[in-house]
C-alpha cells in the first residue's frame, strides 16, 4: 500500500560445519502494536508527569498560603493574648471591683479591688450565684427575676446606666454601690 510500517528484523549468518557462511536468516515481525502501545504508554507517562508538575506547583503554592495564614493566625492569637493579659492588668489593679458572671449569674470573675470591697477572696466566690454573695437578701429575688430577664431577651433597661444600690459584705453589713451593668462576650 506504500504507506510505512513498524518492523522488527532480526538476522542471523547460517555456516556450514567448516564455518563459511551459507545464508542469511531473516525475520520481519511487524511491531506496529507493540509501538503504539509504547507510545500510549510513553503519552501516558509524560502525561502523568506534567500533571505531578502541575499538582505539586499548585500544593506548593497552597502550603505556602497556608504557611501565611497560620502565620497570620499565630501573629494575631499573640496580639489576643497581650491584649488579654494587658486588660486583666488593668482590671486586676483597678480600684474599682470589677466581677463577672455568666449567663446563669455565676461569677466568672472577681478582681482584687472585689475582693477588698466585699470581704470575699476570688478563690471563695468563683462559681458561686452574684445573688448569694452580695445582693442583700431583700433583693435577691428582684435580682434573680432581673438576671433571667436579662438572659432570655438580651437586653435590659438596666444595661449601661449608673446604679445606685444596696449590697452586702461578707460579714453581713448592708452598704451602698454604685455599679454599671454591661453585657460583654466572655471567652
Amino acid at each position: 500500500e506504500g504507506h510505512a510500517v513498524w518492523a522488527q528484523l532480526t538476522v542471523s549468518l547460517r555456516r556450514d560445519d567448516a564455518g563459511v557462511p551459507l545464508h542469511f536468516i531473516s525475520v520481519i515481525e511487524d511491531i506496529a502494536g507493540t509501538r503504539a502501545i509504547e507510545s500510549a504508554l510513553q503519552s501516558a507517562r509524560d502525561d502523568l508527569e506534567r500533571r505531578v508538575t502541575e499538582r505539586t506547583r499548585e500544593l506548593e503554592s497552597t502550603n505556602r498560603t497556608l504557611a501565611m495564614e497560620v502565620e497570620q493566625r499565630r501573629e494575631a492569637e499573640t496580639a489576643l493574648r497581650e491584649s488579654e493579659l494587658r486588660m486583666r492588668s488593668i482590671l486586676e489593679n483597678s480600684h474599682d471591683a470589677f466581677v463577672a458572671t455568666g449567663e446563669d449569674g455565676r461569677i466568672m470573675e472577681w478582681n482584687r479591688a472585689a475582693e477588698a470591697i466585699f470581704g470575699w477572696r476570688r478563690s471563695e466566690v468563683l462559681g458561686r450565684a452574684l445573688g448569694e454573695v452580695i445582693v442583700p437578701p431583700s433583693m435577691r429575688a428582684a435580682h434573680d427575676q432581673g438576671m433571667a430577664r436579662l438572659a432570655a431577651a438580651g437586653a435590659s433597661r438596666v444595661l449601661e446606666k449608673r446604679l445606685q444600690l444596696p449590697a452586702i459584705h461578707r460579714n453581713g453589713h448592708e452598704f451602698p454601690v454604685e455599679l454599671t451593668i454591661s453585657r460583654v462576650p466572655y471567652g
